[in-house]
Parts: C-alpha cells; structure tokens; sequence
C-alpha cells in the first residue's frame, strides 16, 4: 500500500491510519506485544495487577510503513475493559507486523468510572462520539472502539482521541461498505468513545506539542509535563481537513515517554501533498 493509494483513501472511501491515547502518573505499564499476519486482525486483553485497575493506555507498533516491507499495522480498539485494557489491531499490509498494546495501571483506578458513547458513521462520512462525565466527575483519560470492526463491514477509523473539558472526544472516519446499522440508517460503522470519570481528580495540567508531517513519513511529537509532573494519561488530535485538498494524519505510536514525564507519539500523513498536522497532548498531575 503507497502513500498515493492512502491520499485516495481519504479522498474518497477509506482511510487506513489510526492512533490512540493514555497513561498514568504514578502506574506501572504493563506491556502486551503480538504479531499481526498480514491482512490480519487480532484482540489483545491485558490484565492489571490484583487490586489495581486501569488508568490509561498507549500503544505501538514496531516497522511501520506503507511504501516498504513491513507492516501497516493500524489501532483499531483502545480502551477500559473491566479494570483491564482491551485493544485490537489491524493489518492493512501484506508483510507481518508487530503490536505493542501498553496498560497503565494503579489502586487510582479502581475509583474511576467508565461512560461510553457510540455513534453510527455513514461510509465515506467523518463523526464523532463525545462521553461526558457526570457532575463531579472529570475525565482523566479516555480511549475509543471500533465494534463489529471487519473487512466486509464499514470500519470507523479513529483519528482524534482526546480530552475536552468534561467529555472525552473521538472522532473517526468511516471506510469499506457492508452490513447495514441500526435499520433504516444506511450503511454505517459503529464508533465508541470511553471517557475514565473520577470524583475529587487531582488538578489536571494540559500541555501539547505539534509537529507537522510531510511526504518524507514518521514524524515524532513529544509533550511534556511541567517540572514536577507526570503525565497521567495522553491524548492525540489528527487535524482532519475535508475542504479543499483533504488531509488528516493519523498516530502509529502513542505511549508515556521520559519515565513517565512526557507523552510521545509519531504520525504520519496520509495526504499525497503533505503538511497534515498531528498533535499529542499530555494530561499531567502533581508527582
């Protein structure tokens, strides 16, 4: 797959680059890798350690790219399941890649609670699923799923996941056609979004970093948290633009960074022209 069949993509029916968010401040990450065939996809479910629960989540992939050999593997799932992680993946390539799924869990966890929002986006079409906390509760992480994702239904690819006052954002387009949702809706993909709410939070400090990307691929952005801070959890914003020349990025990898002080991803853009923007935010609290 080059990079002149992912600029149609997006201009038209699909879009084959994902990325995701989280972590925690003062949580052990627990790593879970896999090998995903080519043309595959595979679910991943990480456990946390008795007595705690998740906070966060990140992920990776290891040889990414869409001009060479290895794989194009794309995030698909990234969320709280129970008080563990649950995260699938796909392959768009036809060479094997790895998927690195990161849980970040700690006893904080435990007192969070879980609101989900689903959405249906027609194919073709760009959506978003917003879950807002309650009153007095604010979110201090989030993630987004894809259900009934596969390759002959429409698939909502995420390309935005991140915090917005109380809510948790994700936004998705959808690709592929197939099974018809909810009826009288059309053909349409399912897309979740999953904000962790907690009660009496600890302050919360926002810091981002953007980077913009060009033709050359992977570019790295780093967010880092203020002097004692540490980033509880992270978020990522592909800047999708349907007017005019269509261009979005999407994030590759997502995970803590600087022993826990920073939020790292890397994107790519997946217009043909180049200068998409990625942003990758870290949600920071007090050390």
């Amino acid at each position: 797959m080059n990079r002149t069949h992912l600029a149609r993509l997006l201009c038209g029916a699909a879009f084959v680059v994902v990325a995701t968010v989280a972590a925690s401040a003062s949580a052990a990450g627990i790593k879970s890798e896999i090998d995903v065939p080519g043309g595959g996809f595979v679910s991943v479910g990480t456990d946390c350690p008795r007595n705690t629960a998740l906070v966060s989540q990140g992920f990776g992939t290891k040889g990414f790219t869409v001009d060479g050999p290895g794989g194009t593997v794309v995030r698909i799932d990234s969320h709280r399941s129970g008080t563990g992680l649950a995260s699938g993946a796909q392959n768009f390539g036809t060479a094997q890649g790895v998927f690195d799924a990161y849980a970040y869990c700690s006893k904080a966890g435990r007192n969070i609670r879980v609101v989900r929002s689903k959405e249906f986006v027609a194919a073709g079409t760009f959506g978003t699923a917003r879950a807002t906390c309650p009153r007095g509760r604010v979110p201090i992480g989030g993630g987004f799923g894809a259900p009934g994702f596969a390759g002959s239904t429409v698939q909502a690819i995420t390309l935005t996941s991140r915090r917005q006052g109380r809510a948790w954002q994700v936004e998705a387009l959808a690709q592929g056609g197939g099974a018809t949702a909810r009826g009288g809706i059309g053909m349409s993909g399912r897309l979740v979004a999953y904000a962790y709410c907690m009660k009496n939070a600890p302050k919360i400090t926002v810091r981002k970093q953007s980077v913009t990307v060009d033709q050359a691929g992977l570019k790295t952005a780093v967010a880092t948290c203020p002097k004692g801070r540490e980033a509880i959890s992270g978020g990522f914003d592909g800047d999708i633009r349907l007017s005019g020349t269509p261009q979005a990025s999407g994030v590759v990898v997502s995970r803590r960074a600087m022993h826990g002080r920073a939020w790292k991803g890397r994107a790519i853009s997946v217009n043909e022209t180049g200068g998409a923007t990625a942003t990758i935010y870290a949600y920071c609290i007090k050390s």
